[in-house]
């Protein structure tokens, strides 16, 4: 009988033992969860934040995608007067052909876009290549435009910056304020984009007004039929026919042979 009483107390005593570790294994489980909940709490903040971040890491980004192109760009310059490069020009084995796919990956990689935000288009680069190799490394028409273009794109001069206001609520003000004058859509066959474009006038004073989730205001500065885009870099201005249509243009021309076309609006 003593024996069943010790061995009762003892199956008690360990039963004990495992219930609270039972117990003691759910509390922490329990608290890894009110942590776990916690800190998605606290990550509010942070996901709020990722948009920031995303501008950051697409400045930077540009910024190395620059680099890389100025390199090339440079390498390019380096090797056009070349006898080997005369010689065997980009072909597979030959010594520019890592160049040529170099250029080639930039250009349709999916941060291209951020090239062209620049004013540049890597696949001009190559086509630039190309000229050289058919000039024998000789400077032609062709070859000064889009070096001019090049060079443009990656000064460091700096223009005097002309303040502008962008927004939904800016936008309903200068509808408010101004007459409309006309409305396009803008094209780029390049990345498969498209925005509205809309012409205001108010006395002498004209805006602009690219149609997307910014709604980013240019303001223009009208000579007979064109519409240049005050403190552009490049020189770049709208011109609108008798005919209400409208095309693009910078300094050194048209801009249809970098993808871009229009259309009235008729809504």
């Amino acid at each position: 009988m003593t024996k069943i009483k010790v061995l009762v107390i003892l199956i008690g005593i360990l039963y004990s033992c495992h219930s609270n570790s039972k117990h003691e294994k759910f509390d922490e489980v329990q608290l890894d969860k009110t942590e776990t909940f916690t800190k998605k709490e606290e990550l509010d903040p942070h996901i709020k934040n990722e948009e920031v971040f995303s501008q950051e890491d697409t400045l930077k980004n540009q910024t190395l995608l620059l680099q890389e192109f100025s390199d090339l760009y440079t390498e390019l310059l380096v090797f056009k007067d070349k006898s080997d490069f005369h010689k065997y020009g980009f072909s597979i084995g030959g010594p520019y052909h890592e160049w040529y796919l170099n250029v080639q990956e930039l250009n349709t990689g999916s941060d291209s876009k951020l090239l062209f935000a620049k004013g540049i288009v890597a696949g001009e680069l190559l086509n630039l290549g190309i000229e050289y190799l058919n000039s024998l490394g000789r400077e032609t028409d062709i070859s000064n435009f889009r070096t001019d273009i090049f060079n443009r794109a990656l000064s460091s001069e700096k223009i005097e910056p002309v303040e502008t206001k962008s927004g939904a609520k800016n936008y309903a003000k200068i509808r408010n304020e101004y007459s409309l004058f006309g409305k396009w859509k803008i094209r780029n066959s390049f990345f498969k984009a498209e925005y509205g474009y809309e012409i205001y006038i108010k006395d002498s004073d004209f805006v602009g007004i690219l149609i997307d989730n910014d709604y980013k205001v240019e303001k223009l500065e009208k000579k007979g039929d064109n519409y240049h885009i005050k403190g552009n870099f490049f020189g770049e201005y709208y011109k609108v026919n008798s005919e209400m249509e409208l095309s693009l243009y910078d300094r050194d021309g048209s801009l249809t042979n970098a993808g871009y076309s229009t259309i009235k609006d008729l809504n």
